[in-house]
């Protein structure tokens, strides 16, 4: 019997029991109208092709329009303007997911609102900020579409300079994963960090819709498989303590299934409701491996706004994620990873290329190219004598089959099944052989296989949806080859983020809705005002206050909007460049005295910090110095 998870308080039953649940009248200011009795008679949609797999977001609609009445679908997907923000960002998937949907809203509508001249505006989605460290990330961040308002460099970077210094920031001592997370996620964070799109100092602002994918290396059987106690703890504390501070209504996070939900919910329990899905791109028509878990969190007090508001408990109880997903993503895939292989001559080239410029900067062992003439270069001479001894012992144990040569097959085999699913993608990915075609898949196809679409008939297939990797686009001058591979390991599938992000949307249509009806502003609101237009979260009641919750005020004027730019404090104006070039000139003389081991001169530190200090303002100086007082003690 399939078990379902409720999404609100997050209890298993059958699937009777769940449907049983269901209410009779359905509220659309709480949730999407009640489930059809006969839903259930739906057939389970096929992708045959790898055209109808990139059309997944136009089939929901289009089912849903079966299940749920016209009127109903369009106050769903219409006059909405969402604000989102994601971290641990990687090369914007919860961003390209998103253009999914709103290509595929303004299609449905332009398709069923032929009364209705012009149609009704589709909703739309402003990417409030992205957090992410790698740098060449960062630029494909900046050639999205609709790229994020503010890109932030590290989740570290909102921690106070004593909790960076326990995290081994700022010249200091790393302290044990334990320790931080006693400190970390009840924290005070900063408001504000360096973007590395404006080049300053800039707000994160609260979004209606964020969603990350914390680092997964100490959870993962291909890593440490340390949990909660490697190096990578800290910055999912980070994350927490910034989720503590925003309370976004919705929260998607995005992780191995080894990562569980028990940290979820000791840290964010009091805040949030949290559900925990597993799923995989093959289970919504993609011929690919990537188990991962998905869990949504939405705010307690919106939930409780929402009770206040008419909607029953029978309402919250019986809206299920899992039957949502069921009925409009999930789909069989009838298709093979041989769908995958689109790389055009230029795809081949580039690839080539990498390889042969990589040769002759190393010292790898590889067998000599015969010519200059790299078009006609033979693809099995580009590999090292390892990949080559790897590709036979593949092809003696998996005839046939696809495999990274870059792995032992003896120790950590990684190659594709009978089933035609391609395996799992990851960070450090090497090259995918293919001995039919004798080659191994380029950047182009892996990305095809992550759901990001390339082709133009791929394009079109997403009513228009695009991203930074599509053909005729612009193309950042720090992307390689390398860079793309393991961006594209460690992204999400961009289906798979889409379907939940898409549902969590559904749940709750009076998020970003612009209509009288819900309250919120006309539909040529301005974009200032764009991210007020949802229900304030009042503060939690007496019961589910914990002591260190602290709530929020209804009053959202001061929340600083993600388009008007707060002012940032006044201790960040310090930052000019009198004393940054003195803070170079302190560090490259302390560099020089451990490199030559010389004794620091006395009276050095003192003067250079003393102009530093004279260097800033007034509440500056102040606050430098009780921060050296509470160094010393």
């Amino acid at each position: 019997v399939p078990l379902l998870a409720c999404v609100t308080c997050s209890c298993f039953g059958p699937l009777s029991e769940a449907k049983a649940m269901l209410p009779t009248a359905g509220c659309l200011k709480h949730a999407l109208p009640p489930w059809p009795a006969d839903a259930g008679r739906v057939p389970r949609a096929t992708a045959r092709s790898l055209e109808e797999a990139f059309g997944w977001q136009v089939q929901a609609l289009e089912r849903l329009a079966l299940i749920f009445s016209a009127e109903d679908v369009e106050a769903m997907i219409s006059r909405r303007h969402i604000v989102t923000s994601t971290a641990c960002s990687g090369i914007g998937a919860p961003e390209t997911a998103n253009l999914f949907l709103e290509c595929a809203a303004r299609a449905w509508l332009e398709e069923h609102s032929a009364d209705q001249q012009p149609p009704p505006p589709p909703i739309r989605f402003e990417a409030a900020f992205a957090i992410e460290w790698d740098r060449r990330c960062q630029e494909e961040l900046l050639h999205l579409p609709s790229p994020p308002e503010h890109i932030f460099q590290d989740l570290a970077d909102f921690l106070p300079g004593h909790l960076r210094r326990d995290c081994g920031l700022d010249n200091g001592q790393e302290l044990p994963a334990e320790r931080l997370r006693a400190s970390i996620p009840f924290a005070k964070l900063r408001r504000s960090a360096w973007c590395v799109r404006h080049g300053r100092i800039c707000p994160a602002t609260r979004a209606m819709l964020h969603t990350a994918g914390t680092p997964c290396t100490d959870a993962s059987t291909f890593g440490t498989r340390v949990r909660f106690g490697g190096k990578t703890a800290k910055y999912f504390y980070c994350w927490v303590a910034q989720r503590r501070q925003l309370q976004e209504p919705l929260v998607i996070h995005e992780n191995v299934p080894q990562f569980g939900r028990t940290e979820l919910e000791a840290l964010l329990g009091d805040l949030y409701h949290v559900t925990l899905c597993l799923a995989e791109p093959s289970s919504f028509g993609w011929a690919s491996r990537r188990p991962r878990q998905i869990c949504c969190l939405i705010l307690k007090s919106m939930m409780h706004s929402a009770e206040a508001s008419g909607s029953s408990p029978a309402t919250q109880r019986g809206v299920s994620l899992d039957i949502h997903m069921r009925h409009l993503f999930f789909r069989q895939s009838a298709f093979t990873w041989r769908s995958y292989l689109v790389a055009d001559s230029t795809d081949l080239d580039d690839e080539v290329n990498s390889i042969v410029t990589a040769r002759r900067r190393s010292k790898i062992p590889c067998r000599p190219l015969v010519g200059d003439d790299q078009a006609h270069t033979d693809w099995w001479d580009l590999l090292t004598e390892s990949e080559q001894r790897f590709a036979q012992e593949y092809a003696r144990e998996y005839p046939g089959q696809a495999c990274d040569v870059n792995q032992n097959p003896s120790q950590r085999p990684m190659r594709t099944k009978r089933d035609g699913c391609l395996f799992t993608i990851t960070k450090g990915v090497g090259k995918v052989w293919l001995p039919r075609e004798r080659r191994w898949l380029a950047c182009s196809e892996l990305f095809t296989s992550m759901g990001f679409p390339i082709l133009p008939q791929h394009v079109e297939a997403a009513a228009g949806a695009w991203c930074q990797f599509s053909k005729g686009r612009p193309r950042p001058v720090t992307r390689t080859v390398r860079s793309q591979r393991q961006a594209c390991g460690n992204s999400m599938h961009v289906t798979v983020i889409g379907a939940f992000q898409t549902v969590m949307l559904l749940k709750f249509p009076f998020l970003g809705c612009a209509c009288q009806s819900c309250g919120g502003k006309a539909q040529g609101a301005p974009v200032a005002l764009s991210s007020r237009l949802w229900l304030p979260a009042p503060q939690l009641p007496p019961a589910a206050a914990g002591p260190r919750v602290r709530p929020l005020s209804s009053d959202m004027s001061a929340v600083p909007s993600s388009s008007t730019e707060a002012a940032p404090p006044r201790i960040f104006e310090a930052f000019d460049a009198r004393r940054f070039a003195l803070a170079v000139e302190l560090r490259a003389q302390a560099a020089k005295r451990v490199r030559s081991q010389q004794p620091a001169k006395v009276g050095d530190n003192k003067r250079l910090a003393g102009e530093r200090d004279r260097a800033l303002p007034a509440d500056a100086q102040s606050f430098s110095r009780s921060r050296s007082t509470a160094k010393k003690k």
